[in-house]
């Protein structure tokens, strides 16, 4: 089974791109799922992190060919179905 890769998370007063989940300066962000991607008209790169007790967790990634989909939900709605089937096989 591949290991996960783990990051630190930037301090930051500020976000720098607005995010999902809310803001606060004094509640420290724990415990959070990111889906992250990389939109292009030619490929999407799509990765699923997990935030805990301060590290950036990569849980996912995937490559697709951006064209073989009608739409960026339906690319994302592939991307879950996968995610599914690899929590399954892990178990």
């Amino acid at each position: 089974m591949k290991k996960n890769r783990i990051f630190s998370l930037p301090t930051a007063h500020e976000p720098l791109i607005p995010m999902a989940f809310g803001f606060d300066k004094k509640t420290k962000v724990t415990n959070r799922i990111i889906l992250a991607g990389d939109v292009g008209g030619t490929k999407t790169h799509l990765s699923l992190f997990e935030i805990k007790e301060e590290q950036l967790t990569l849980l996912i990634e995937k490559l697709y060919h951006t064209k073989a989909y009608t739409s960026l939900l339906e690319l994302i709605q592939e991307f879950k179905i996968e995610k599914s089937k690899k929590s399954t096989e892990s178990v």
